[in-house]
């Protein structure tokens, strides 16, 4: 892990954050212990296998005025989901 043996125990502050979000979107397991270490459940949670589904379910959730907030390690490649969601997003602006 990026963030050595602080992972487990930066990983449950994250998700106690992220339990304070209207909707939390995880992509991979270990994202998903986010939802596990959280004890405030206000959030939404909706996890995604990959980035592609990732993608689909920001496209089904997100409205105009949203923020999108993209928190991963950099081995996660969520700059990819990004592309991919401006893209169809883009696309579906031009159609």
């Amino acid at each position: 892990s990026e963030l050595g043996p602080e992972s487990d125990k930066l990983h449950s502050e994250i998700g106690e954050l992220a339990s304070t979000l209207d909707i939390v979107i995880t992509v991979g397991k270990v994202a998903q212990t986010y939802r596990q270490s959280s004890t405030n459940q206000v959030a939404t949670w909706m996890p995604a296998v990959d980035r592609s589904e990732a993608v689909t379910l920001l496209r089904k959730t997100l409205r105009a005025g949203d923020v999108a907030l993209f928190k991963g390690s950099h081995s996660e490649h969520l700059e990819e989901v990004v592309n991919e969601l401006e893209n169809k997003l883009t696309a579906d602006r031009d159609t």
